[in-house]
């Protein structure tokens, strides 16, 4: 009877051994394909981003001013942001940049610089130059304050807008107010490669 105990504990302990052995292996083998799909992915991954990185480094470069100096760069963009500005009619047009050039994290050759304009006229006029200037993929608006003022008069040098008693024949009274907007935004610059 003993002996029929001894060999029942080991039929049971073969079963059991195999079973643990069974469940293993498949655990296993489902183990391995994940991880195999886990591969597979990375791989797929790693070959679009170096066919992408190509036209990553264009798309990075397109939003930085091409100079030889950020500042050089940026007094440029000024003059073809106040050309515009006195093109509509803006009157009191004014930039400066309170700090120097920083390098960015984008890599080599690549500059932001923090700036600030301010322009004043008719209220459709500012917000057509302020539509205008979002051609310029370099220029990053961070920041728009508005306010109304009281309209100027003719400037002595001719230059400017009409003087506010023609306005007022003109134009309804709602308008007789003109807008000044503060602008802080940052301009992206790199050296040409």
């Amino acid at each position: 009877m003993r002996k029929r105990w001894v060999m029942l504990g080991i039929v049971w302990a073969v079963v059991f051994s195999v079973a643990l052995a069974g469940w293993y292996r498949v655990h296993g083998l489902e183990e391995e394909r994940r991880r195999r799909e886990s591969m597979g992915e990375l791989l797929e991954t790693h070959r679009a981003l170096q066919l992408q990185g190509g036209k990553l480094r264009r798309w990075v470069e397109a939003l930085q001013y091409p100079c030889d100096d950020p500042r050089i760069g940026w007094l440029s963009l000024q003059e073809r942001m106040t050309e515009s500005a006195m093109s509509l009619g803006l009157y009191d047009v004014r930039f400066s940049s309170p700090s120097e050039p920083v390098p960015e994290d984008a890599g080599d050759g690549f500059w932001s610089l923090a700036v600030s304009a301010s322009v004043t006229g008719e209220a459709d006029r500012v917000v057509a130059w302020l539509a205008a200037t979002e051609r310029y993929p370099f220029w990053v608006v961070r920041q728009v304050k508005a306010e109304w003022v009281k309209p100027r008069e003719l400037r002595k040098d001719g230059g400017g807008r009409p003087a506010a008693a023609s306005r007022e024949t003109l134009q309804p009274v709602s308008s007789l107010r003109d807008m000044r907007v503060h602008i802080e935004a940052t301009f992206h610059a790199r050296q040409p490669s």
